[in-house]
């Protein structure tokens, strides 16, 4: 057995080492593997990633593309632009005042801008009954006044719509301009807008009396309040017309005061004073006492509108041309003005028109803001947003036409302009030719100098 023991072979002590080389050798390569898979990875990754910003710029350079504003193009044509001035308008008539002839409140028969004949009843004045029966009236009058809305709100009573039309942009005048004031801290036309309000509001009921809405209820309203009148009593007595006109309930004083004959002494300085201390009062429903003041008649068929204009505005108002005057307001206009008179004082220019036209409409007016056209320019017309790079001055400015289809700068003088349009004139002499039928970009930030338009 010893013998046999001496044949084994010894075990070396450096093979242990042997083993852990192999195993570090091993991790090593394993590790190498890895590091060049990550670093594949991670440049596949970035050239992913790359690849999907550069598509994502050429979606967004074409969505840009696409929503950019296209071109718009006119033609170069010749037209005029009005300027013009706004001031305020003094109404001048020949008016009657009737008187109420007993205590009470007045009742409109015929409505406020209609024309009345003699001997014709235009208004009742009603005694003044108990507060309980004055009540029920009153509720009577409220019921009626919110039927007759609901039902012209439901297409009924022919005429109906036009009347609460005109109303609402009435109302709607003197709301602005109490809003304006209020803002600007002016309150002194409070009273005479508050009024303005009501004898719209009034107007608006007297003229639906005349409209039939062919509704059992509304006419059972109707035949109840009749009835409590009949039973009260209360007609006072009747207001008479005496000489035939246009008749109205707004009274401001001035009825007998101002007066077409003394129009030719009218001063700038007493046009400013009726405009500065004008107060007018509906006489509708308010409670009269004898001989005050019911209603007034527009006897005549002309009417006289006194404006004053600076002194350098004033050169196409010569006596006896005709004019038309703008109601910005109301959205009419009051056509067929001949100037009568003609004043100079200082920088201001009193200027007198004399008209048939429009007395019934502005009936119960005595003043309102209107717009005159001063002067009229023609020549090649475009839209001023078309003009760029505009001079400081704002005499010059240079627009984008098409010529041979490019786009071309051209420089202009700007002749005159409104907030919507601008007479232009080519800058030089030789580029004139090119704004006769020219072909404007009406836009010009759509395109570059030298694009080709293709047009």
């Amino acid at each position: 057995m010893k013998r046999n023991a001496s044949f084994e072979k010894p075990v070396s002590a450096s093979e242990p080492h042997v083993t852990d080389n192999s195993t570090i050798d091993k991790r090593r390569k394993l590790e190498h593997v890895e590091r060049k898979k990550s670093r594949s990875q991670s440049i596949s990754m970035s050239i992913f990633v790359v690849f999907v910003m550069i598509i994502t710029v050429m979606i967004i350079l074409r969505v840009m593309k696409s929503s950019a504003p296209k071109p718009q193009f006119m033609f170069i044509q010749e037209g005029t632009i009005e300027n013009s001035i706004n001031t305020e308008a003094l109404f001048i008539r020949d008016e009657m005042i009737l008187k109420s002839p007993d205590n009470g409140y007045l009742k409109p028969v015929i409505q406020a801008g209609n024309r009345v004949a003699f001997g014709q009843t235009a208004a009742s004045v009603m005694k003044e009954g108990s507060d309980e029966n004055l009540v029920t009236l009153k509720n009577y009058e409220k019921q009626i006044a919110e039927l007759r809305n609901e039902l012209m709100l439901d297409g009924k009573g022919p005429g109906a719509k036009e009347i609460y039309d005109e109303a609402n942009e009435d109302i709607s005048a003197q709301i602005d301009i109490i809003r304006r004031d209020v803002l600007n801290g002016v309150f002194a036309g409070s009273a005479i807008n508050k009024s303005s309000i009501e004898i719209a509001m009034q107007r608006r009921e007297s003229r639906l009396v005349s409209i039939d809405f062919k509704d059992s209820r509304l006419d059972e309203l109707k035949r109840r309040k009749q009835q409590l009148e009949d039973k009260l009593e209360i007609i006072a007595g009747h207001i008479t017309i005496q000489t035939p006109g246009i008749v109205s309930y707004s009274i401001d004083g001035l009825e007998e005061v101002l007066i077409p004959p003394d129009s030719d002494k009218l001063s700038i300085d007493e046009y400013k004073e009726y405009l500065k201390n004008t107060s007018k009062e509906s006489t509708i429903g308010k409670y009269l006492e004898t001989d005050d003041a019911a209603l007034k008649v527009i006897t005549g068929i002309y009417q006289h509108i006194a404006v004053s204009l600076p002194a350098s505005q004033d050169s196409d108002f010569a006596e006896e041309t005709i004019h038309t005057l703008n109601v910005p307001d109301k959205g009419v206009v009051i056509d067929g003005c001949k100037v009568v008179r003609k004043l100079v004082q200082g920088d201001d220019v009193l200027v007198i028109f004399k008209t048939d036209r429009q007395l019934s409409r502005f009936s119960d007016y005595r003043t309102i803001g209107v717009s005159l056209s001063t002067s009229v320019t023609r020549g090649s017309r475009i839209p001023y947003s078309a003009i760029f790079e505009i001079s400081d001055d704002g005499k010059n400015g240079k627009i984008m036409i098409v010529i041979n289809g490019y786009a071309r700068k051209l420089n202009v003088n700007i002749v005159v302009h409104d907030s919507d349009y601008a007479i232009i004139e080519a800058s030089e002499e030789t580029d004139a030719k090119m704004l006769q039928n020219g072909y404007l970009v009406k836009n010009p930030s759509s395109v570059e100098e030298g694009e080709n338009l293709g047009t």
